[in-house]
């Protein structure tokens, strides 16, 4: 057994290797803390922070054997931060720490007992047999239920370096009763754990900065590949739409086309009289204008896809752009002896867009398409009123109307479907869905009702509802 000069001869080594070890920790601690300022890393600063109090309180407390326990159990700190640290954040029902108080309170409850009844070093030591029972029962259920890939590769590596650290360390404290050698063998035990612990800390310190910078790269590289799925799907879809406009295009305009050359076959036939030739060169003339409509309207959606970006903005009096589109279009309805009626607003109102679309692409369809499918002798209106805050734009006609199956595809610029109007006026289809690429680029909605002539023969029509924000 060592004498108690001995001891007090190596306690003082002891005590120095330690502090040594944590003040090495605590300086490896400061450059983590220079180059990573995280959560994870303060909280490695609390810890030997504890530890260096704990070191001091056991010197203060050495002649009350009871009291030693305090620094130890103060090891539970410690513990919340490595939970903190390490499991809460990668699996927050992994382990529960408080499992780990408990033991605590059974070891502290026996040591009270044998500071007070007994003296032999084997009952003394039973709160080192009773309270690490439950930790260490609890660590064996978990790493056998838990399963996961994640608990695998890291926690783990956590459980069996860190938790018997911390179990030891809690119940270490007994061996600090008794003789000088237990107290002897207590310190190099305390010792020897923190070299462990230091090393082990350090350890899961780096890995964990490592796991954070893969999962940091790896979110990244999610990140990218989603942008570059998006953006495939995007490419696929404008490549879609292209060829769909490529091949109604080839469909569109070489019917026209074939007209036109026929009509001036015909015209230029030697046999044929000035008024049979002025006829067939007027058939040629409503062909090239079906191009001409055909070609302008397929510019104008490839330029407001391509220049969405660049989408010219500009405030658009409403006032201005109804009589631009009533002169435009009023020939046209007095040689179909259909009445456009047309009204004004009472005051100032202006809008936010691209007056030239607006007035063609957006209006001039609008118009165009009610002159097309009404009757002489009806009525096309065109009225705005303000609601709530946003402008409401209508077109109403009492026109021949189409069906609501039509619906669901009239804005798709894929498949636009032409439909010739009740005098066979020609069409291209691509009036509306151009009109609903105007309002989504402007944030509008639109709203369009319609009654086929075929249900109603006195309340048929359509209307077209506009809505913008001022």
């Amino acid at each position: 057994m060592l004498h108690a000069d001995k001891v007090q001869i190596l306690a003082p080594y002891l005590l120095c290797i330690t502090l040594f070890i944590v003040a090495m920790n605590l300086l490896i601690f400061s450059l983590y803390w220079r180059s990573r300022r995280t959560e994870t890393t303060r909280n490695f600063g609390i810890y030997w922070l504890v530890q260096l109090l704990g070191l001091l309180l056991s010197g203060v407390f050495t002649e009350n054997h009871l009291l030693m326990g305090i620094p130890f159990s103060a090891a539970i700190v410690n513990f919340w931060v490595v939970y903190k640290s390490f499991i809460k954040d990668l699996s927050p029902n992994t382990l529960d720490y408080k499992v780990f108080l408990y033991g605590y309170g059974v070891a502290w409850c026996f040591a009270i007992a044998a500071e007070l009844t007994w003296s032999n070093f084997m009952l003394t030591n039973m709160p080192l047999a009773i309270g690490m029972a439950m930790p260490a029962l609890y660590i064996m259920k978990v790493i056998w239920k838990d399963k996961s890939e994640e608990l695998k590769t890291f926690h783990h590596k956590l459980l069996f370096t860190l938790m018997p650290f911390s179990i030891v360390h809690i119940f270490n404290f007994p061996l600090f009763r008794g003789d000088d050698a237990n107290l002897l063998w207590g310190l190099t035990i305390h010792i020897l754990l923190i070299i462990a612990g230091s090393v082990n800390l350090t350890m899961f310190h780096t890995y964990l900065l490592e796991l954070g910078e893969k999962k940091k790269l790896k979110r990244l590289v999610n990140l990218r590949t989603e942008e570059l799925n998006r953006r495939y799907e995007q490419l696929q879809l404008v490549n879609e739409e292209k060829s769909a406009l490529f091949r109604i295009v080839l469909h569109d305009v070489s019917n026209p086309m074939s007209a036109i050359m026929g009509y001036l076959e015909f015209a230029l036939n030697p046999k044929v009289n000035e008024m049979t030739k002025h006829k067939y060169l007027q058939g040629a003339l409503n062909s090239a204008k079906t191009v001409t409509d055909t070609i302008r309207q397929i510019r104008a959606m490839e330029s407001m896809a391509v220049t969405k970006e660049r989408f010219y903005l500009e405030k658009i009096d409403l006032h201005e752009a109804f009589a631009t589109v009533e002169t435009i279009f009023r020939p046209q309805f007095e040689a179909k002896n259909v009445t456009l009626k047309v009204d004004y607003p009472n005051e100032e109102v202006y809008l936010t867009g691209n007056k030239d679309l607006f007035c063609q692409s957006v209006l001039g369809n609008l118009i165009s398409n009610s002159l097309k499918f009404s009757h002489p002798g009806s009525t096309v209106h065109l009225t705005s009123r303000k609601e709530r805050g946003n402008l409401k734009v209508l077109v109403r006609d009492e026109g021949t109307g189409f069906e609501k199956s039509k619906l669901a595809t009239i804005f798709d610029a894929s498949s636009p479907e032409s439909t010739r109007g009740t005098r066979g006026e020609p069409g291209t289809g691509f009036g509306m869905p151009l009109l609903k690429r105007y309002m989504d680029y402007v944030k509008g909605e639109v709203e369009i009702d319609t009654v086929p002539q075929t249900e109603s023969e006195t309340n048929h029509g359509t209307k077209v509802e506009l809505s913008f924000q001022v």
